[in-house]
Formats: structure tokens, sequence, C-alpha cells
């Protein structure tokens, strides 16, 4: 009788360490906008030129008006944007926290938004 309890606890550990991991592993798509927005009553463009890294991601280059989907996993939890100049040069930098929770079924983020709106960064 043991033995069989022992048995049954660990099926229940490895089916549970299978759903954390499918969970936590699973790839979600992410589309990432660099559209105008309003912001107080006022219309913003996109930013001419960014670099945007979701958590340990290759980096994606858009520019002004750009909309290109890439993945992200529910472990990601900061996006960084780099706004560039002419010569693909950072001109400034902004680690901003995300949740892919809170971005719903189809996530949608909008760069030059979360760009302007977001006062506080992430330390590394």
């Amino acid at each position: 009788m043991k033995r069989i309890i022992v048995n049954c606890c660990l099926v229940l550990a490895l089916v549970g360490l299978g759903w954390y991991c499918y969970l936590s592993g699973k790839a979600y798509i992410v589309m990432l906008e660099n559209l105008p927005f309003e912001l107080h009553g006022e219309k913003r463009p996109g930013i001419e030129a960014v670099n945007v890294i979701i958590g340990d991601h290759e980096p994606v280059l858009l520019l002004e008006g750009d909309q290109i989907p890439t993945e992200a996993s529910r472990r990601d939890k900061v996006l960084q944007i780099d706004i560039l100049d002419e010569n693909n040069k950072v001109i400034e930098s902004k680690r901003i926290p995300f949740s892919l929770r809170d971005l719903g079924d189809q996530p949608k983020i909008n760069v030059a938004e979360a760009f302007m709106t977001q006062e506080t960064s992430v330390e590394e």
C-alpha cells in the first residue's frame, strides 16, 4: 500500500512539473507597433527609429509606422526600448516592466506610447 501511495505522489509531481514547464516556456506572438497615439488629448507621432528587445530575445528594429509580430514567453518581464539616431546608435534607452497577462488575448504593444508614458525604468 505504501508503494502505491509513493508512486501516485511521484506521478502527480511529474504531471505538475510538466504543466509548469509548459506554461512557463510557451511562446506567444506579440504585435509591436510604432504608431501615432494620443496623450492628454494631444496627437503624438511614433518614434523615428527604435530597437525593441523583449526579455532575452533578438532585437527588433521598428521605424515610424511599423507593426511587426515577435515572440515572447511568460517568463519575459522586461521590454527594453532603445531610441536610435540616423547612424543606428542608441540615444536613449528605457527598460519597462510588462506582463503578458495584462496585454490580453491578442497582445499589442505600442512602443512609442510605452516609451513616452512610462516614467520609471527597471534596473538590471
